[in-house]
């Protein structure tokens, strides 16, 4: 009679490295990278709204941030994450429309624009978006009266609905975006 012989757990690697790399030699090569454009979907008041998803770092739960006396109402405060620390901004609050209440849904934007880092408060991430390569976007205007328009790239069809792209990273460089102090005359109105 002869004995079977257990093999060791090395050996077991080996043999499933071997069928792996067999298997993967027999698949098919992809014919082509996909080329897709790939979007970030979210609320900020009343607008659904889309943006390059390469334009954000990080998407994060509301916690707490430090209160900044002296600025405009959309600038939320300060924040930290992972040893930076950044300002917070209510995206709907900066683009002229009602302050955004903080829920479970609420979601914090993390842009790194050429090394620095912000915080876009929206009311709620919807998910990614896919455009594929045919169906590239143009300029899309919304309404004449659009604070949006400065950072619009673009926009996105489907079947019942335009959605419009913008993009964060111009949002963040903007005048407007650094423009955060009170003016003295405000607060000396305020007393």
């Amino acid at each position: 009679m002869s004995q079977e012989v257990t093999p060791t757990p090395f050996a077991v690697l080996v043999e499933t490295e071997k069928a792996i790399r067999s298997l993967l030699k027999k698949s098919p090569p992809e014919t082509e990278p996909h080329d897709d454009w790939l979007g970030l979907a979210f609320l900020s008041g009343d607008q659904v709204l889309l943006t390059p998803l390469d334009e954000i770092h990080s998407i994060l739960s509301i916690s707490t941030f430090a209160y900044i006396p002296g600025v405009k109402p959309w600038l939320l405060g300060m924040a930290t994450y992972r040893d930076d620390i950044f300002p917070v901004t209510d995206l709907a609050g900066f683009m002229g429309q009602k302050k955004s209440s903080l829920t479970k849904h609420t979601r914090l934007l993390v842009i790194d624009y050429q090394g620095e880092k912000a915080g876009l408060m929206v009311n709620r991430v919807m998910g990614l978006h896919r455009l594929p390569k045919e169906q590239r976007f143009n300029k899309y205007q919304m309404t004449q009266d659009s604070l949006y328009e400065p950072f619009l790239i673009g926009h996105s069809v489907d079947i019942n609905t335009t959605l419009p792209i913008i993009s964060c990273n111009a949002i963040v460089n903007h005048p407007r975006f650094r423009d955060v102090l009170v003016k003295v005359e405000v607060l000396n109105d305020l007393h």
